[in-house]
């Protein structure tokens, strides 16, 4: 055989070296994601069982993407570290909307309708946006718009479907009356406003007015301010299943008089949301608080981004600063929550209370083990206050930190 033969290698190595030819196909775009791909689906799989530390190791054992960025989003992580570190004070209503955000994000391949679905209220966001597919990220609708949520859930079926199709019955026997919330009304409200960890709406199919625990559902609202939004059985009590949408109170009162036609007064008056200042855009559905966290984030850092930042990667520093924080609201009559020295009209300050963004820092992950660290004998007075003016579950969590720090001392 002659010595100029290639070897098997060379060859291999050659035809490696050549460009694609015309009637190869292209790469597909996920080529090279089958590690993440699997471990989206063994981090979806332990949600659906209510298996929170599975699906934190998952997360764990792949935290970052092919760039060395973080793959998972923050809110996810932050979500899962929450149901794991105050589990003991969680109450079951906590994981009714755990379901409703996996019923959100998970794409069941076994449901052909699952993919219209969600064009279909995908569609209903962009028309309430005023913006058009180029405009409008398709993701970020997803993630954050509040009637893209409420159509697909609930209009498009997605929550029963999951229920039906992928919830194990683990993670349904640890949610509150999730049946129940299946089968929610849209209905019409007006916030009349919250103190001592209760909030006040009036229910305008009824004219009754409920009092609920102040999770920070009417945070963004001011008193008499009508919104939109599900009422859900909530232990002994109700509640919203996330904070509802303002709108006008043309809107909320037809809206209560026609629950089931509550899409069509919100079309019919749709410049309310694409012209008006009424804007539809949640940070995050959170699971334990409605309070959106750069809400409460920047009211304790006072407005400065540079100690906004530090609060958000020091625990200690965090837990302090809300102790202090209290300690200082406890002593006013009036509270503010736009900075002072600004020119704001009266309606801009009115109404405010801070308890139920005091109540969703307490809840931020890490808080639990920071305040034992930071909270001294001398806090526990301050803290026995605070207690009586935010709703569970940070109430319970109080609790268990004055308790513990009653021991040690």
């Amino acid at each position: 055989m002659s010595n100029r033969r290639k070897t098997r290698q060379q060859r291999e190595l050659k035809r490696a070296a050549r460009p694609a030819s015309r009637s190869e196909a292209p790469p597909h775009p996920l080529e090279g994601m089958e590690p993440w791909i699997w471990a989206m689906q063994d981090a979806d799989e332990a949600e659906r069982r209510g298996d929170v530390a599975g699906a934190l190791e998952v997360i764990m054992r792949r935290p970052l993407d092919q760039n060395g960025d973080l793959f998972w989003r923050l809110e996810r992580i932050r979500r899962l570290r929450q149901l794991d570190e105050l589990a003991p004070v969680l109450p079951a209503w906590v994981t009714s909307r755990w379901i409703l955000t996996q019923a959100t994000q998970i794409i069941d391949d076994r449901d052909p309708g699952a993919r219209s679905r969600r064009l279909r209220a995908l569609d209903v966001a962009q028309e309430l946006s005023g913006l058009d597919a180029d405009e409008a990220s398709s993701v970020s609708l997803m993630d954050h718009d509040w009637f893209y949520r409420q159509v697909l859930l609930w209009e498009e079926g997605a929550l029963g479907e999951f229920l039906s199709r992928s919830a194990t019955p683990d993670l349904v026997a640890g949610a509150d009356r999730i049946a129940e919330w299946a089968a929610a009304p849209m209905g019409g409200f007006v916030y009349l406003g919250a103190a001592a960890g209760r909030s006040r709406w009036t229910d305008l199919a009824t004219g009754e007015v409920l009092t609920l625990d102040d999770i920070g559902s009417g945070s963004m609202l001011a008193p008499d301010v009508p919104a939109i939004g599900r009422l859900v059985p909530a232990g002994d009590g109700r509640m919203f299943e996330s904070a509802p949408q303002e709108t006008s109170l043309d809107v909320a009162t037809a809206v209560a008089a026609d629950p089931a036609g509550w899409l069509d007064v919100v079309r019919a008056a749709g410049d309310e949301f694409r012209c008006g200042e009424i804007i539809p855009h949640v940070d995050d559905f959170g699971l334990v608080t409605d309070v959106a966290r750069m809400q409460w984030l920047t009211w304790l850092a006072e407005w400065r981004p540079a100690r906004g930042q530090a609060l958000q990667v020091d625990d200690q520093l965090l837990a302090r600063t809300v102790v202090d924080r209290a300690a200082r609201e406890l002593g006013l009559s009036e509270h503010r929550y736009l900075p002072p020295g600004e020119d704001y009209d009266a309606e801009e300050q009115e109404g405010w209370e801070p308890w139920a963004c005091l109540g969703a820092a307490l809840l931020e992950p890490g808080l639990s083990e920071a305040l034992r660290a930071v909270v001294t004998t001398g806090d526990l007075g301050v803290l026995d206050q605070l207690r009586d003016r935010v709703a569970d579950p940070a109430r319970s969590l109080l609790g268990q930190v004055i308790a513990s720090v009653q021991q040690a001392a």
